[in-house]
């Protein structure tokens, strides 16, 4: 599934929150319960219609397992899969009938790759194949103390790495297999791939000493090797679904095969699909903004579906009006949900955009991060936040400048730096004593901070 099953496509792995109700109201069903039809010739075919209900109970089992999702970028990409499965399902299951076959046996016989392909395939990629997927299966042992790694090192250049693993004591140790060099730091890439008198290497960092045993070195360079690789087994599986898809695709259109549903639909449905972007968006496009420049739908999966459309196919600049138009119009009508928030950010500097912004990411990152003690992965953004928050709390806007001295508050008080979170209280009271219930704030830093004088 596209981005691990999630349109999520912003810098940050945080989950949704959303902080107000949108008065926007997607367009989920043609009539009644059901979500799509798949005619033949102009009649619904056997089994031919989709119901709600139906996308519903898997939407809410992947909603159990991986959300929750956002309702207004996330939520159309999750249905609109679970939709193109059950279509896929029942169009195969049609045209297997069609011609008297098993479901299992019209996806095998269709899906059919030859070595003949697999060798055409390697012979076109072969450059790219070695640029990108040259790996090693090695073995490393880690060592804090240099004199200790160097005796690991000449025992096992004399007698092998295994025996000398074996016969030493307790030695931190692992293995990894399929280690891609594009994906290995450049300070490993030279030691691991390479080309060095021995698959043994001694390697010294500032962090410590290791030595590697590389048990397998693929660089791509035959077609054999090329086939005793994790990536064989996954052009094989793409090419076959491709030439499935093909053949279905051909045979809708022999058999006049097509599918009627939602305008939201339609478009996620392209999205998950990958199928021509550009044209994509400017097949939706009227649908959402007039010729005069205006938003015509509250259909929030129309907006956000054209704003995916732009980010997948790469092609934002070219149509950044459109893009900032549509997000500002979901944030004017209270969409405040982390992928919108985030999204906004990026191309609008209002402060009442970068104070939502903010705030948002502050809870998320005290509940998310802070509160486990992770302060580490996401340091970065926890500057920034810090930084735009103090900005926004020297606002002439009250209203803003109190939300941001808040939040400050709260930012240090999760991070344990009890002074500063003081001072931004007692100012935050300065500006106006009815703001919150004072007395138990610093009641609660009190507590904390003569716990903390305890330890």
């Amino acid at each position: 599934m596209r981005k691990g099953f999630l349109t999520v496509l912003l810098v940050l792995f945080f989950f949704a929150i959303a902080l107000a109700e949108t008065n926007l109201v997607p367009s989920k069903v043609l009539t009644d319960n059901v979500v799509a039809r798949i005619t033949a010739d102009g009649k619904v075919i056997e089994n031919g219609e989709i119901l709600s209900s139906e996308i519903d109970e898997i939407y809410q089992f992947y909603s159990s397992f991986y959300g929750p999702f956002d309702s207004v970028f996330d939520e159309p990409y999750v249905r609109a899969y679970i939709l193109n499965e059950a279509l896929q399902e029942r169009v195969r299951s049609f045209l297997a009938k069609y011609e008297n076959l098993d479901v299992e046996t019209f996806v095998e016989k269709y899906s059919l790759v030859t070595e003949a392909d697999m060798k055409r395939y390697y012979e076109e990629n072969r450059e790219e194949l070695m640029e990108d997927e040259v790996y090693i299966d090695l073995d490393y042992a880690y060592f804090d103390d240099e004199e200790k790694a160097r005796e690991f090192y000449e025992k096992a250049q004399k007698f092998g790495y295994e025996k000398a693993l074996s016969e030493s004591s307790p030695v931190n140790s692992d293995s990894y297999d399929g280690l891609k060099k594009s994906e290995t730091g450049s300070l490993y890439q030279d030691i691991l791939f390479g080309t060095h008198p021995s698959n043994l290497r001694f390697f010294a960092t500032d962090d410590g000493f290791f030595v590697f045993n590389i048990r397998k070195y693929n660089d791509m360079s035959t077609y054999e090797l090329f086939k005793e690789s994790e990536k064989y087994t996954k052009v094989r599986e793409e090419l076959g679904k491709k030439a499935l898809e093909a053949y279905v695709d051909r045979r809708m259109k022999e058999l006049k095969i097509s599918v009627v549903t939602t305008d939201g639909y339609r478009l996620w449905l392209g999205i998950v699909e990958n199928r021509d972007l550009p044209a994509l968006y400017n097949t939706f496009r009227p649908l959402v903004i007039a010729v005069n420049g205006q938003i015509t739908t509250k259909d929030p999966w129309l907006l956000s579906g054209l704003v995916v459309a732009l980010e997948e196919a790469g092609i934002v600049d070219s149509y950044k009006s459109d893009y900032q138009l549509i997000l500002r119009y979901l944030y004017d009508n209270e969409v405040r949900s982390w992928p919108l928030l985030a999204r906004l950010r990026e191309v609008d500097n209002s402060e009442n955009v970068m104070l939502d912004y903010n705030v948002l990411l502050s809870r998320i990152l005290i509940e998310k991060y802070i509160s486990s003690g992770d302060t580490f992965s996401v340091f970065q953004y926890i500057m920034r936040n810090l930084s735009e928050l103090e900005t926004l709390s020297s606002s002439p806007n009250p209203t803003v400048r109190q939300k941001a001295l808040e939040y400050l508050y709260r930012m240090y008080k999760a991070l344990e730096d009890y002074g500063r979170a003081r001072q931004y209280l007692e100012k935050l009271q300065g500006e106006n004593p009815y703001y919150m219930n004072f007395d138990e704030e610093f009641k609660s830093l009190e507590e904390l901070e003569s716990n903390e004088s305890e330890e």
